[in-house]
């Protein structure tokens, strides 16, 4: 009796097993779905912020209008996807809340507004950012923010934002920049706790009375990202000077090449940082490929090796692995390219451009971003 028990039970297993089967590979035949799929569109659903600030120099009226519509079409693509435009113009003095409005209890008002806000002191132009990212935040309707400075442009409408955060630990997602360092103008991250945290000192760090020895949000970044870096070599620690030393007084340049000499002191050669942020620090990861944005290859790929002394030390040879190819999502200093004849070209429902108007070819067949496209003389790199 126990085994004919036994035997049912298991021809009953059996069978759930085949009709688990017969649904799965129904699904996977006629809706292109994986349970794999499901695992990697773990942030499927999450809800896109898009912070972009619209003040200062990089940018006129009418082109201000095309990125408008370039990343409309974005968030098209990829919904829930909400584009916050901030054309604040903070100034010194003005009271604004600062990212210790995230911290605030539930049943928070505006009637107790002043309890997170603060007299700003310090560099509007670069710290507005922060403030931006405030505002999107306590909208409540967002998982992810993406923020990106007046002059990128998305290039790669196929590739969602999401995917830089399927693993489940990514926290903020960086890309480097031509001469070595990480890029503060483009950065996207999750409403966590640890990024509250993240962006609240990062504010801090701006009020320090040696603050005006950093290079505005740039060198503030670095100064952050330093301090959380894993040490490869035991007996070695970062100890403050980029922060510290008068040489490195608002110098962009001199802000850089310590960046780079420290991350190297630590054990991190350019580009290699992918062990650089390990252990609980393990949530901040700089891309390499697809990259979140790139940038034109006149600008940066084109320029001889005497243009980079000044930020050593710096590996040379990755310079044109940071121009912006097809399968980046976005495009920095694309500005100099915007003519009208290419904001025309553009088209929203087919997919952006033509492949061939923005990227032409450059030496080792590459595609790269050109900002004067089929009017460029590429110049072989010293």
């Amino acid at each position: 009796m126990a085994k004919a028990v036994r035997v049912v039970s298991a021809m009953m297993i059996i069978s759930i097993a085949s009709v688990l089967l017969i649904i799965a590979n129904w699904l996977e035949l006629k809706l292109g779905y994986t349970f794999e799929k499901t695992v990697l569109a773990a942030h499927h659903d999450d809800a896109i912020c898009i912070v972009h600030r619209l003040f200062g120099s990089y940018s006129n009226t009418e082109e201000t209008q095309f990125i408008k519509k370039n990343y409309e079409c974005y968030c098209e693509k990829f919904p829930p996807c909400t584009n916050f435009y901030d054309e604040e113009q903070y100034a010194a003095g003005s009271h604004v809340r600062t990212p210790s409005l995230l911290f605030a209890p539930i049943s928070y008002n505006e009637t107790h507004v002043t309890s997170y806000t603060e007299q700003l002191q310090r560099d509007p132009h670069h710290f507005g950012k922060i403030l931006s990212l405030v505002k999107a935040w306590s909208s409540g309707i967002c998982d992810i923010i993406f923020f990106t400075d007046m002059d990128v442009i998305f290039t790669n409408f196929s590739l969602d934002l999401r995917t830089f955060f399927q693993d489940p630990s990514t926290e903020m997602v960086l890309s480097r920049q031509p001469i070595g360092g990480v890029n503060a103008g483009v950065y996207a991250f999750q409403t966590s706790h640890y990024m509250a945290l993240f962006l609240l000192e990062w504010w801090e760090l701006e009020k320090h009375p040696a603050a005006h020895l950093l290079h505005g949000d740039q060198g503030a970044l670095y100064e952050m990202l330093l301090r959380r870096a894993t040490s490869l070599k035991p007996d070695v620690q970062y100890n403050g000077n980029c922060r510290s030393e008068s040489k490195y007084i608002s110098r962009w340049s001199a802000q850089t090449a310590c960046f780079n000499e420290w991350m190297l002191n630590l054990g991190h050669g350019y580009p290699d940082w992918d062990k650089a942020w390990q252990g609980n620090h393990s949530g901040i990861h700089v891309v390499r490929g697809p990259k979140l944005q790139g940038f034109p290859y006149e600008l940066y790929g084109n320029r001889p090796v005497s243009k980079y002394e000044m930020y050593r030390p710096f590996d040379y040879s990755h310079v044109l692995d940071v121009c912006a190819e097809p399968e980046d999502l976005m495009v920095h200093f694309s500005s100099a390219g915007l003519s009208p004849e290419r904001q025309a070209s553009f088209q929203c429902s087919a997919g952006g451009w033509e492949r061939e108007a923005i990227f032409p070819h450059v030496e080792g067949d590459r595609l790269v971003y050109s900002s004067h496209v089929r009017e460029v003389h590429y110049a072989h790199k010293n």
